[in-house]
């Protein structure tokens, strides 16, 4: 069986926009204090570790803190404010 035979019984994950569709969601819906809390001088691991507090209801299990900051940087370059 070759590498492209044995992929073809799965779906590109390429195809995918998010992992934490949720997560995303929450991410765009707070840019403004998410941006806020950076012009504040706060860094990444405090807003992180925050937002999971905040959300801590709405947070998927597999999840890390650290999404955040990926998520808020893909929504700025898809915005074309990267």
């Amino acid at each position: 069986m070759t590498l492209l035979e044995k992929l073809s019984t799965q779906i590109p994950r390429s195809e995918c926009k998010v992992r934490f569709v949720g997560l995303y969601r929450l991410v765009e819906q707070n840019m403004a204090e998410i941006e806020e809390a950076l012009n504040r001088g706060y860094s990444w691991s405090q807003i992180c570790k925050a937002f999971k507090e905040v959300f801590a209801e709405n947070w998927e299990q597999d999840c890390i803190p650290g999404y955040v900051r990926d998520y808020y940087k893909r929504i700025r370059k898809e915005k074309g404010n990267a």
